[in-house]
């Protein structure tokens, strides 16, 4: 569904997942269509007036969760975000540019039905005796990526103890953003894995999809191709950034960014499989590119194949220089789980 504020120049791509008497998720993308020249300070404004309008129409009973920004300067654009913060949601801010020509946009989440509130740089979530922690922005100038990878983890793990947790047992997912990838990936691959290998956590993952992808342990690196999380009215499907590889790990249709993305759809979609999903589920999409030249072609190749799906294009190069594009999304998926409680 799309929301139009011409007053703003604002576009919002909104899904919406509401069972009806239980907890509802919305999430919205907020695009805006940048006259030649303007500020941003302007365009996160306008930005941020089509939100605050958005939230009134869900009512009083709506909660802003999560928000993140992607940006085009983020040095000089953090602070001009800072006043359109609100008590309770964890802001997330982020180098990513739109490539629709804009400096901002804004990827936001809000619950229905659920109590929300901030403590010590997290946002607690509960709903009928679930405790969701949000925890953004956090970063260290200390050391190389292997260090700050470190530093970073033992920090999340004493903060998830003073709430009764910790990483191994209770985080659903992590997104880690790493500055100058093709330079200090490797380093965070080193630290995470080491920090993993610590905590217990082992190399076997939860959705793989054998058919297409292979495992990431066979990389050296430890993360999840994909999470299915169950409760009893619902699951979420988490598909970290997958790109055009075969089940040996190997990169497809090098240099070729339509047949990239066309694997990529394949292997997002078997992914999403595995966690009883489609793309029909799919709650938002945010498109990775790594040469701005090809934006488009992929979004042509997007606009025709998902045209009511919300979705973001950023300049983001990714953790192999072969790969040109790379998308990560999110699913609701309605059950019927008694084995737990409702969302």
């Amino acid at each position: 569904m799309n929301i139009s504020y011409p007053q703003y120049n604002v576009l919002a791509e909104v899904s919406e997942f509401r069972p009806e008497g239980k907890t509802a998720e919305i999430y919205a993308l907020f695009h805006i269509e940048a006259a030649e020249g303007e500020l941003f300070e302007s365009q996160v404004e306008k930005i941020n007036k089509a939100k605050q309008e958005f939230a009134a129409s869900l009512g009083s009973d709506a909660s802003i969760v999560f928000e993140r920004y992607l940006l085009s300067d983020i040095a000089n654009q953090v602070k001009a975000t800072e006043q359109y913060a609100n008590a309770v949601t964890a802001v997330s801010h982020i180098k990513q540019e739109p490539l629709d020509g804009s400096k901002v946009a804004l990827l936001t989440y809000f619950t229905i039905g659920t109590s929300v509130e901030r403590e010590d740089n997290t946002t607690i979530v509960e709903s009928n005796g679930y405790t969701h922690l949000w925890t953004t922005d956090m970063m260290t100038e200390e050391g190389d990526s292997y260090l700050q990878t470190h530093k970073l983890l033992f920090e999340y793990e004493d903060m998830l103890k003073q709430h009764g947790a910790n990483l191994a047992g209770n985080c659903l997912r992590t997104w880690f953003f790493v500055r100058d990838v093709d330079s200090n990936y490797a380093g965070l691959v080193k630290g995470r894995k080491e920090h993993f290998d610590h905590i217990g956590l082992t190399p076997q993952t939860h959705l793989q999809a054998l058919t297409h992808l292979n495992p990431t342990y066979e990389y050296g690196v430890t993360f999840e191709r994909g999470t299915k999380v169950t409760y009893g009215d619902r699951a979420h499907v988490w598909i970290s950034g997958t790109a055009s590889i075969d089940n040996k790990g190997q990169i497809l249709h090098v240099g070729n960014v339509s047949k990239q993305a066309e694997r990529m759809w394949e292997n997002v979609e078997m992914l999403l499989k595995e966690g009883d999903a489609t793309y029909d589920d799919v709650a938002y999409m945010i498109v990775y590119l790594r040469d701005i030249a090809d934006y488009t072609t992929v979004k042509s190749l997007y606009d025709k194949r998902f045209p009511n799906k919300p979705k973001v294009f950023v300049h983001a190069p990714v953790c192999r220089p072969g790969w040109l594009i790379e998308m990560e999304c999110v699913a609701i998926v309605p059950t019927g789980d008694c084995r737990f409680p409702n969302y």
